[in-house]
């Protein structure tokens, strides 16, 4: 037997269906306790291999095992692996990407902010201002659906962030 062959979790063959996507056509386990769970995973291993853009990996590096897919055509066949990259091998890569940050002049990353809660900062930024506001009136500020500027507004009255006060059948949001 190959050593390589020991380190062989799994091997399976991912084609894709017009109607239906990544369809998983076989797989063997070469491993009792495999930790890798195919038949929940495999669309999401096709996408990573097959999806758009310029550059397609050849091999994944996960926490528990290491992905190795040959393409041919709509075909991905899969190799799963037990091993990653040592250990030691991981720490000396990251001691040297974080040097050559430091050196680069980026200590520290800053969060990203996503999408919504840029949105939301702003909905607190204009209420904070106008002080009372209806949805219509915010409407007017962004180029979104009524009933997403609510959803947002719910989700900072869940927060405890802003508050809803009823004037006959109208909401009047405000900064709490």
């Amino acid at each position: 037997m190959n050593s390589m062959n020991k380190d062989i979790d799994s091997i399976a063959l991912i084609g894709f269906d017009i109607t239906q996507g990544p369809v998983l056509k076989w797989k063997k386990s070469y491993s009792k306790e495999s930790k890798i769970n195919i038949d929940e995973l495999y669309t999401n291993f096709y996408i990573m291999f097959k999806g758009g853009g310029r550059f397609k990996p050849k091999s994944i590096i996960f926490d528990e095992f290491q992905l190795v897919a040959f393409a041919d055509q709509m075909d991905l066949l899969c190799v799963f692996l037990n091993r990653t990259i040592s250990q030691e091998n991981y720490k000396a890569l990251k001691e040297i990407a974080e040097t050559e940050n430091n050196q680069q002049g980026n200590v520290k990353s800053t969060p990203l902010e996503s999408e919504s809660d840029q949105f939301k900062s702003h909905l607190i930024e204009l209420l904070t201002n106008e002080k009372r506001l209806t949805i219509q009136q915010l409407k007017k500020h962004f180029p979104v659906s009524y009933w997403t500027i609510r959803r947002y507004l719910t989700d900072l009255e869940a927060d405890g962030k802003v508050v809803r006060n009823n004037e006959g059948k109208t909401h009047i949001w405000s900064v709490k």
